[in-house]
């Protein structure tokens, strides 16, 4: 008759790792990284992010409130729309995915308070993300119900209070093929237009589609920062190109542009690993 591997053979000292033993502790470990990984989805931070010095030419200061990938999380809307608020932005840019395609869509009432809440306080523009586009109808009804300003290849002026105005530009969709520049954005070829123009894509991929055009700034959601960290050196793990998270430079055929990647408010899976979710207020001084 075989022998159990947690029963020592008579005369033998018996092992610390029997198989039951091995298998508490995998059980143990699985669910403590579970817990981190909830714990750390659910810790909203709000950073602020300074950006380069004559990036948006004629624009003496402005700051803005970045928020994008809430993914039907709408507690969370909830706590980012208030830690905005807080920072007193000149207007909000929201980057897409609101919704989740593969989740039932909760009740749009849900949505539509908090961001009127928003809307009611600062000038809001968006642009959908490719979740978005699986559940169009609903999006666009809750944002245009909600105050909010959809972008989908179009631009407005945005105003400051001393007259100043600035171009806000939203892009289609780049995962779904639903961009289309050239109907919002000026050619480079015929030279600089008299605003600075702010871009909203959801994908930082959609950059090179919109190489030729002119643009200072570029807002970005998508990656969710790879939803895991490497511990101590501010890099994340993705698979979604090379801007991940955080503030890039991106020169292509015109100089000093950038373009910023939020983390996002939301998440897939329900867990974060050394990437909490954030709201972003970009700073700017000329």
């Amino acid at each position: 008759m075989d022998t159990p591997d947690d029963t020592p053979q008579p005369g033998q000292p018996r092992r610390f790792w029997t198989r039951r033993r091995f298998l508490t502790a995998g059980l143990l470990a699985a669910a403590g990284t579970a817990s981190y990984g909830w714990w750390e989805a659910d810790r909203l931070e709000c950073n602020v992010i300074r950006l380069p010095k004559g990036l948006l030419p004629g624009i003496p200061r402005l700051r803005i409130l970045h928020l994008s990938d809430m993914h039907d999380d709408v507690a969370m809307l909830r706590r980012a729309i208030d830690k905005g608020i807080e920072a007193k932005p000149d207007f909000a840019a929201f980057t897409g995915d609101l919704v989740t395609s593969f989740t039932r869509l909760a009740r749009t009432r849900s949505y539509i308070e908090p961001l009127k809440y928003l809307a009611e306080s600062i000038p809001c523009y968006a642009c959908y993300g490719n979740h978005d586009m699986e559940k169009l109808e609903s999006v666009e009804r809750i944002f245009q119900t909600a105050g909010i300003r959809i972008l989908r290849n179009e631009s407005a002026l945005w105003t400051a209070p001393d007259g100043r105005t600035l171009r806000i530009a939203g892009i289609g969709d780049w995962t779904e093929g639903d961009e289309d520049p050239g109907k919002c954005l000026q050619p480079l070829s015929a030279g600089t237009p008299p605003q600075p123009v702010i871009v909203l894509s959801h994908n930082p991929e959609s950059r090179f589609a919109l190489e030729d055009y002119y643009w200072n700034l570029m807002l970005c959601g998508h990656t969710h920062g790879g939803q895991i960290g490497i511990p101590f050196t501010g890099k994340y793990l993705s698979f979604r190109g090379d801007m991940v998270a955080g503030l890039y430079p991106f020169d292509g055929k015109c100089d000093n542009r950038q373009v910023f990647v939020t983390r996002g408010v939301g998440n897939i899976g329900g867990m974060r690993f050394f990437c909490p979710p954030e709201v972003d207020i970009l700073e700017y001084e000329g």
